[in-house]
């Protein structure tokens, strides 16, 4: 099921990075974004120790060492990746730029025009992954996609850590849960929408 996050002969991202690797973006909305830094808690190894009880990380690991393959460092290869970011206009706020890794349930990477005014008024850097849709393998791709963005936008812009969100609409809200809740606690804030499971008495 995880042959891609658990197996593998080198490491996934072993290839040359493009000359269209980004530094720091411009106010305004940008599509087809390239980034080179990825998230160490997207590791492999990372994501095999947060999201899965301890008996099935062991059992995958005795597996890994009985076996001739061994475990990826990362499951995305960041080259070929695309991201779509918004960065808002104005001011930087005093405290630093919010940020919003948003994960949606479909590949097409874009934000509704209507937000675009709300990330200007609040002072809210936004990023969401292409090919991050609820098709896609939630372990090798959406999460560490998702993770990558957080890293790429902390790393390049004085980011306001107390408003840091993680967010989803629909499967991405569920992903976006399991990211807050399990994953990293810099995402501080999770929005979810229309993603919860009925509770059942």
């Amino acid at each position: 099921m995880l042959a891609l996050l658990a197996f593998g002969s080198a490491m996934a991202h072993g290839q040359s990075m493009p000359a269209a690797v980004v530094a720091v973006l411009p106010p305004g909305l940008h599509s087809d974004v390239v980034f080179d830094l990825y998230s160490p808690l997207a590791s492999s190894e990372e994501m095999l120790g947060r999201l899965m009880s301890p008996l099935w990380n062991e059992r995958m690991h005795d597996k890994i060492a009985t076996s001739e393959q061994t475990l990826v460092e990362q499951s995305i290869t960041l080259a070929q990746e695309r991201f779509t970011v918004y960065i808002p206009k104005g001011d930087k706020p005093a405290g630093g730029y919010g940020l919003l890794v948003f994960i949606l349930p479909w590949d097409k990477a874009k934000f509704p025009p209507r937000w675009l005014p709300e990330f200007d008024k609040h002072g809210v850097i936004a990023i969401t992954a292409s090919n991050s849709g609820n098709d896609r393998n939630v372990l090798e791709r959406r999460i560490p996609l998702a993770l990558s963005a957080y890293e790429n936008i902390a790393r390049r812009y004085t980011v306001d850590r107390s408003r840091v969100y993680i967010g989803g609409l629909s499967g991405g809200s569920r992903v976006a849960l399991r990211i807050g809740t399990r994953v990293s606690r810099s995402l501080r804030w999770c929005a979810a929408e229309c993603g919860q499971r009925p509770i059942r008495q």
